[in-house]
């Protein structure tokens, strides 16, 4: 399994990431593209655990 391009920038390392698996799924690599598809998921993931509104989502309701 590859790993997400390494970047300062998230956006950009899922934006790799997702031309890598539109590669792979031209060239019929269908194992990569399907673990490139993984990979973007987590990275879109993180990002928005990361973002300041990603993290109101996660928070948990007040018990009263």
């Amino acid at each position: 399994m590859t790993r997400p391009p390494r970047s300062r920038n998230p956006e950009l390392a899922i934006e790799e990431t997702r031309t890598k698996k539109e590669k792979a799924i031209k060239d019929q690599k269908f194992e990569e593209a399907a673990s490139m598809r993984d990979e973007e998921k987590k990275a879109k993931e993180n990002l928005e655990a990361s973002s300041p509104s990603g993290r109101k989502k996660r928070r948990r309701p007040r018990q009263g």
